[in-house]
């Protein structure tokens, strides 16, 4: 492989090495999530590089870009629910009632997720997109679970024991999420002109971060990811199924209304992608009689980083053919 094709997919095959290594040894990543402080500090890490590279006025001025954040928001909560459980019900067609109620299950499970805290940001630094709008929809998508992932489990699966400790979920998202971008924006008004030697690893850390993330996900579901091989190709089918429909229903979306290239970029990652930890969480505290209830949030979460990674190059492309510049984000 030559130098420039390593450079430029060095993540791909990073991702494939870990989710293999997650599948043949998973205990280090179960280490990794018992340990407790591990997952929570490098996502604080993400968010806080994300703040430092971040413009502080454009920021803010992101916070009223109620348009994009509304399509973000139906994407998240209302279209990819509604999009799972059909595509649920065509992959799991002919399987015994029984496989079939567990299947749309999973897949109601990792539907009902907020979008991701760390990679929708990563990857849209990444191609040079909207990284201030990608921190404002990953912070107010994160904090409004505990009010629609619920919901969304409740209308869809009657689960009406599902429930989230919030006062004690809305603290840890302060300390994981909102302080380390206000930390790394006290930090950029200070460091930021003394940094310049120092971007490009600042710009591969959070892929690297993500690295982590996908296998200890991959940890977490290794027995469950060894099971019935046409199952598990039923999983895969439908997640990427998923993952497709909704980039494509988003990008349709962002130029149907009109969002300049760069919150195009930012806004179709973080409409399709769907956070793991919390979806593992609530597998394993209120739907551990599903042993298959891990493989739609395991494959999910590898197919988007997957998919999404090999668009960062065509959404890069796109940035450079408009000439649409804007300096925190590009000098990402």
């Amino acid at each position: 492989m030559s130098a420039s094709l390593l450079q430029r997919f060095w993540f791909l095959v990073a991702l494939m090495a870990v989710l293999l290594l997650g599948l043949v040894w998973p205990e280090g990543g179960v280490q990794i999530r018992q340990a407790g402080w591990i997952i929570p500090t490098l996502v604080a890490l993400v968010l806080g590089l994300s703040g430092f590279m971040a413009d502080t006025r454009t920021l803010v001025g992101q916070a009223a870009n109620w348009r994009a954040i509304l399509l973000v928001f139906a994407s998240v909560y209302i279209v990819a629910p509604l999009l799972a459980g059909q595509f649920a019900k065509l992959f799991s067609h002919a399987m015994p009632p029984a496989a079939a109620a567990q299947f749309f299950e999973a897949m109601i499970l990792m539907a009902a997720q907020s979008s991701t805290m760390a990679s929708a940001i990563a990857l849209t630094l990444l191609a040079r997109g909207n990284g201030e709008f990608a921190i404002i929809v990953a912070l107010l998508t994160n904090l409004s679970t505990v009010l629609f992932t619920p919901l969304i489990l409740r209308l869809a699966l009657d689960s009406h024991e599902v429930a989230f400790e919030t006062s004690r979920m809305m603290q840890s998202m302060a300390l994981t999420v909102v302080l380390p971008v206000l930390l790394g924006q006290w930090a950029r008004r200070w460091l930021w002109h003394r940094t310049v030697a120092m971007r490009p690893a600042l710009r591969v850390a959070p892929q690297c971060i993500v690295l982590v993330f996908a296998y200890t996900g991959v940890a977490a579901a290794a027995q469950s990811l060894k099971g019935d091989v046409v199952v598990l190709l039923r999983y895969a089918g439908c997640c990427a199924a998923l993952h497709i429909t909704l980039l494509l229903g988003n990008l349709a979306a962002c130029r149907a209304m009109g969002l300049d290239a760069m919150t195009r970029t930012a806004a179709v990652f973080a409409g399709a992608q769907k956070t793991l930890p919390n979806g593992i969480y609530l597998w394993e505290r209120f739907f551990p009689a599903n042993p298959q209830g891990a493989v739609a949030l395991i494959f999910y979460h590898a197919i988007q980083l997957f998919v999404d990674t090999l668009l960062v190059g065509w959404f890069d492309r796109r940035q450079d053919a408009r000439g649409d510049e804007r300096g925190g984000a590009r000098d990402f």
